[in-house]
């Protein structure tokens, strides 16, 4: 089936068992996965021979250049080289063969044998729009942490860039990645504290004995970093991860969800601007960023759709108190919340059937860590939901500007 397709040059230059390998490769091409990847040492004799890895990228259709740099480049891999090798004749293509030779981007040699397995899915991934191209991605090649969990540190990111104004992604982000370490104990410490895996122990055992062991790792891994604004952003991110309560994240680790909701205790947070919420939700998306402000036990407000990517914790700051003005005949307190976009389309039209869509997934996020009542009227938690505050099922919304 695929001998005869093969190209004159590619039947030169590749050997018997390698050409082998490619076949077994693009047999798993289907229609509802059409991205393979292999990635392996450079084993032809050369120069670069000792420090090269190559990446092996197989597909239906091809993948410009354009298209996939991006991608690598994130991952922290510099591309010496490429070569495409098209499978078909004049009639058909079965497959296209895009081969690179890649180190990585500190022109180290890659660990093939830790990198590969991170590798696929977070390219696949990319391609899919399940997750974002993000320089974050990084993190797989250099602390080993696979792509939902790069997740969890873009959530903290983009909540810490919320809460501190001078800060950029690019600062926050160029930290993380040149301290590999504390970003890999940074989410050691979210499993540690939210993994329902029976091996973590219960709660008690968790919050007398591991997590202040992890804590003491991480401040033990800050003795190697020499600035003084990185140890204080990776200390502002840890503090964040401390005072979360709830996460739906563990909930969703075999599907096909992407949207990450944490519940926060905020007036143990010293970076929070006044005034200091209750409690507060953060909801991190592939298409959407999402909070919700609660002022207290008991509180009531709407959801908008902000067009402040920037800065839209601000803008529903302000919100709520004004809302808590309203609100002071019906309950004690307000409370607001809202989302933005990553990617508005275009026309009028389609942005608004966007923002339904992330509408209902940011609503969604934040039901996953709400609790609930059942037929007897007892207050349950979510499955796979530990929970670190009181009993909380109350979660009133109405709508607001562009909801």
């Amino acid at each position: 089936r695929y001998v005869p397709l093969m190209p004159s040059h590619y039947s030169a230059r590749v050997e018997i068992l390698e050409a082998l390998e490619n076949i077994q490769f693009m047999e798993l091409l289907t229609r509802d996965d059409d991205l393979q990847f292999d990635l392996k040492h450079f084993s032809i004799p050369s120069v670069l021979g000792k420090s090269v890895s190559l990446l092996y990228v197989y597909s239906k259709e091809k993948i410009h250049l354009i298209e996939i740099m991006p991608v690598l480049q994130n991952l922290g891999l510099h591309v010496i080289d490429q070569l495409t090798t098209r499978i078909g004749n004049d009639e058909k293509t079965l497959a296209f063969i895009q081969s690179f030779r890649v180190v990585r981007s500190d022109r180290r040699k890659i660990e093939e044998e830790h990198f590969k397995p991170l590798l696929a899915p977070i390219v696949k991934q990319v391609f899919k729009k399940k997750t974002e191209n993000d320089p974050l991605n990084g993190l797989a090649l250099l602390a080993n942490l696979a792509w939902r969990e790069i997740n969890v540190l873009q959530l903290y990111r983009n909540l810490s860039l919320q809460l501190s104004a001078p800060l950029t992604s690019e600062t926050i982000n160029g930290i993380l990645l040149r301290h590999p370490l504390c970003s890999r104990l940074l989410f050691e410490t979210f499993a540690c504290r939210f993994s329902p895996e029976s091996s973590f122990g219960n709660l008690i055992y968790r919050q007398e004995v591991l997590l202040p062991q992890k804590k003491h790792e991480f401040i033990e891994s800050l003795v190697t970093v020499k600035q003084v604004t990185d140890d204080e952003v990776l200390r502002r991110l840890f503090e964040l991860i401390e005072n979360t309560l709830r996460t739906n994240y563990y909930l969703q680790q075999d599907t096909e969800e992407t949207g990450i909701s944490i519940k926060l205790d905020s007036r143990k947070i010293e970076q929070m601007p006044d005034p200091v919420p209750f409690k507060e939700i953060y909801v991190h998306d592939v298409g959407m960023e999402g909070l919700h402000l609660r002022f207290g036990p008991v509180a009531r407000g709407g959801l908008r759709w902000s067009d402040r990517p920037d800065d839209f914790r601000t803008e529903i700051l302000g919100l709520v108190k004004t809302q808590q003005t309203k609100n002071v005949v019906i309950v004690p307190v307000g409370s607001k919340g809202g989302f933005v976009l990553k990617n508005t389309p275009a026309s009028r039209e389609e942005a608004i059937t966007e923002s339904k869509n992330q509408y209902r997934r940011f609503i969604s996020a934040m039901l996953q860590i709400t609790d609930n009542f059942d037929a007897q009227g007892k207050i349950q938690t979510p499955s796979h939901v530990l929970s670190y505050d009181d009993p909380d099922p109350y979660l009133v919304v109405a709508a607001d500007k562009g909801t």
